[in-house]
């Protein structure tokens, strides 16, 4: 299996180095190539980590565009066959969203109520060999592919129209299992209170130890 990663893009801020504007005109900004030249083409998955859309500083009208010139120049470039998208805390609107769609509009479009959201549902990509089944699933402790795959076809697959390109989401982790090791991947938002707090006690425990001067 082949994939790449890619995080903190934020499309929409006026710093992004992805997606940039000349005369008016959306165009790739000043990393676009290296990033296409050292992830190849033809992955199985291009795997986003986080703060890709920067909800948190620009306003979606400004944001949205830039998405949709990003993923269309993606899509257009063949770089990856499906994307699994992990919102962090600059995009974390992508996950609400994508939970208002799954448990409240698609039931009532179906005549159900609406049901809980999965406020945090781990994916994994399994690469281990000799395993039958879809590689990308959700950890929701059941083996129904329908359940599993209960955040495929949601919104944001729209933005690539007319052939849109196949959106997955998990929040907040994403583990990949091959025959040696899984490997965590995570935006990391979720740790920085812990390692803050676990920074200030070790600080504390092994003051003298750590010969930390007068700051």
């Amino acid at each position: 299996m082949k994939f790449a990663i890619l995080s903190d893009i934020h499309l929409g801020d006026d710093q992004c180095m992805m997606v940039t504007k000349k005369h008016g005109r959306l165009v790739p900004g000043p990393k676009y190539d290296a990033f296409r030249e050292t992830v190849g083409t033809q992955n199985d998955y291009l795997i986003l980590i986080g703060d890709i859309l920067d909800l948190s500083i620009a306003h979606y009208e400004d944001v949205y565009p830039y998405a949709k010139f990003f993923f269309r120049r993606i899509q257009s470039d063949r770089i990856a066959k499906e994307v699994i998208y992990l919102p962090g805390n600059h995009d974390a609107d992508i996950w609400h969203t994508v939970q208002h769609q799954k448990s409240v509009i698609k039931r009532l479009e179906r005549g159900l109520l609406p049901e809980n959201f999965d406020h945090s549902v781990a994916g994994i990509i399994n690469d281990r060999t000799n395993v039958n089944g879809v590689p990308f699933i959700l950890d929701l402790k059941t083996k129904n592919p329908a359940i599993s795959n209960r955040h495929k076809g949601m919104f944001l697959d729209m933005i690539t129209t007319p052939t849109p390109t196949i959106f997955q989401f998990a929040y907040p982790n994403l583990y990949i299992a091959t025959d040696k090791e899984t490997v965590l991947v995570t935006h990391g938002h979720y740790l920085e209170t812990y390692w803050s707090v676990l920074g200030e006690t070790a600080t504390k425990v092994a003051y003298d130890d750590l010969n930390i001067g007068p700051v």
